[in-house]
């Protein structure tokens, strides 16, 4: 199949895992194509990932959850949370 593009599913990377790049990926004759792909779909997700925390940041503070337990469930401190987080409101 040499010159032909086929699709192919990495398993690999995909098992019980959200779909990477649509988790179907054209291969052809350049193998880099396919990592460029998966690295597309993985930096989506990560925008994806850190839009939908800072939304729940927002929502817990609006409920009046404190910074120093944002801090502890986002693995950091009270301070670090605010910092990154503290300038964002609901709208």
């Amino acid at each position: 199949m040499a010159g032909h593009a086929r699709i192919f599913r990495d398993d690999k990377w995909s098992a019980g895992k959200p779909a990477i790049g649509g988790a179907y990926a054209l291969r052809n004759d350049n193998p880099a194509a396919v990592d460029l792909t998966i690295l597309r779909g993985l930096v989506a997700q990560r925008r994806d990932v850190e839009e939908r925390t800072a939304l729940t940041v927002q929502k817990l503070r609006a409920a009046g959850a404190s910074w120093t337990v944002i801090g502890d469930a986002l693995g950091t401190t009270r301070s670090s949370a605010q910092k990154r987080y503290g300038g964002t409101e609901l709208v």
